[in-house]
């Protein structure tokens, strides 16, 4: 009876742990183990997110602001009082070229990119097309559950 019960246990420890196990692995460690992403991938990938992410509290703050006329972005400096008012240069438009290095990086192991542009969050998921399409909703909608963030 003992036996029988000291197996018991050990059999559902040893489920526990492997699911635990499972539950402990990064978004690095998954894309690099389900789509072959190699490190220097996850850093690349990794520095667009951050510079996205900076790029969106920039303009959230007023810091980086769109001229309608040129249709470029323009730098703001900050005024005495400390807020984002006096108009500077333009300036070079990091979040397209960053989206693109980053939509390049993920093309090589078979993903595609989703960009937030909110500054409270990630900035940057990627996600496979088979996995999209397991689901009857655009990326937009169904990014969180579907796609992996980058942070």
């Amino acid at each position: 009876m003992r036996q029988k019960l000291l197996l018991f246990l050990c059999r559902r420890i040893r489920r526990r742990l492997a699911f635990i196990l499972f539950l402990n692995v990064n978004n690095k460690q998954r894309l690099q183990k389900n789509f072959s992403l190699t490190n220097y991938g996850w850093k690349v990938l990794r520095q667009c997110e951050k510079q996205l992410h900076k790029w969106a509290e920039d303009e959230c703050n007023g810091r980086i602001q769109w001229d309608e006329e040129i249709g470029e972005p323009i730098l703001y400096r900050k005024d005495k009082w400390g807020s984002y008012t006096c108009k500077g240069q333009p300036t070079f438009n990091r979040e397209e070229h960053c989206l693109d290095v980053a939509r390049k990086q993920a093309q090589r192991f078979g993903l595609e990119i989703y960009h937030q542009p909110d500054p409270r969050g990630c900035a940057l998921y990627v996600y496979s097309k088979s996995d999209l399409a397991q689901s009857r909703f655009p990326i937009d909608q169904c990014y969180p559950t579907v796609a992996t963030a980058i942070y």
